[in-house]
């Protein structure tokens, strides 16, 4: 085993186990574990697992319980082997009983099992891999806020079994099946990520339209998406648009409307590979941001445009261009979220919409 990034004050501890046999997994992982409960202070930053898929089945057998109090717990999985090994997390995080946020990247199978057992996560993250037992079971995690599932599969209940996340604020879904949408229920929703490079399902459409507490929305710019969740989440206060497809919010001709889509719409993020031009913002801000006296009353003005693109993408605003977007400052940085860790910002702020800016 190799150990990194220790420190003695809320640690960020990184377990790389290189051996491949199961039969050690569980031994070995339960030593760790009585190593960090040993440590001083009551809480871990950061405590990762790294380890082969051949082990994932041994975990079960960890026997050693952690009191401390773990900010984030990350499962990696590496050298996936043509016989899968599934993974139990229900009985394994059972040994770690006050994580905040639980990330699982490439496992090959998940098992969640369901077990009357307090859970304090709050954020959980699955990235690749196949969930062997039904959606329905994420309920066990009762105190969940952000979900976040990326190339994820579920098996498909054929109970039809209501799910309800009563405490779910933040749901992200990319490239990922078998979620349940007509029989999940999420009455404290507020943000979604919902990355499809497809036309939305009708499914996944009356899943938007219970929940019009929705005010910040991600989507991939394609086909009529615009369109479709323009007309299912009216109420948007904040959009983010994957790609180049945003037209239609200042050209309401584009998506076959009469007026403006997003009336309440206060904040625009752009993530895109190639940075748009100036004479594109220069169309949206004319309609969005500086409103004139024929503007439709009930439109609000955009107060923040953000552009979003990798780091090393040539991207600038020139003062020229600036004298025409109005009163705005403009602020570079680089964008905060793990996703895109080497991505950028552009940011345009009116001035005259600062105090009440998001």
């Amino acid at each position: 085993m190799v150990f990194s990034r220790f420190r003695s004050v809320a640690p960020e501890i990184v377990v790389k186990v290189q051996e491949a046999e199961a039969r050690f997994a569980a031994e070995d992982l339960s030593l760790i574990v009585q190593w960090s409960n040993a440590m001083q202070g009551d809480r871990i930053k950061l405590l990762g697992f790294d380890l082969p898929s051949s082990s994932m089945s041994g975990l079960i057998g960890v026997n050693t319980r952690c009191p401390k109090r773990i900010e984030s717990l990350q499962i990696s999985a590496a050298n996936v082997p043509e016989a899968s090994n599934i993974f139990h997390l229900t009985p394994f995080i059972g040994h770690f009983p006050h994580v905040s946020e639980l990330r699982l990247y490439n496992l090959s199978e998940i098992a969640i099992e369901e077990r009357q057992l307090t859970s304090t996560v709050k954020a959980l993250v699955i990235l690749g891999g196949k969930v062997t037992t039904p959606f329905t079971n994420l309920s066990w995690f009762g105190n969940l806020v952000v979900l976040e599932i990326t190339r994820a599969t579920f098996p498909h209940d054929m109970l039809d079994t209501i799910i309800i996340l009563d405490k779910l604020q933040d749901l992200r879904v990319y490239k990922s099946d078998g979620i349940p949408w007509k029989c999940l229920y999420t009455p404290q929703l507020t943000r979604m990520d919902f990355l499809l490079k497809k036309a939305f399902p009708e499914e996944a459409l009356s899943f938007l339209r219970r929940n019009q507490e929705i005010r910040r929305f991600f989507l991939i710019s394609y086909g009529n998406n615009l369109q479709t969740v323009a007309s299912v989440l009216p109420g948007l206060e904040a959009l983010q648009v994957l790609g180049t497809a945003y037209h239609g919010l200042y050209d309401p001709s584009i998506i076959e409307q009469t007026t403006l889509p997003f009336l309440g719409l206060r904040q625009l993020i752009i993530t895109s590979l190639k940075p748009q031009s100036t004479y594109d913002l220069e169309s949206l801000v004319a309609a969005r941001c500086r409103l004139s006296s024929a503007s439709d009353p009930s439109l609000v003005p955009l107060r923040k445009i953000t552009i979003q693109y990798p780091y090393g993408q040539k991207f600038k605003i020139d003062p020229e261009a600036q004298s025409r977007l109005g009163r705005c400052t403009i602020r570079y940085s680089r964008v905060a979220e793990p996703r895109y860790e080497n991505w950028c910002n552009c940011t345009l702020n009116w001035a005259q919409d600062a105090e009440g800016a998001q």
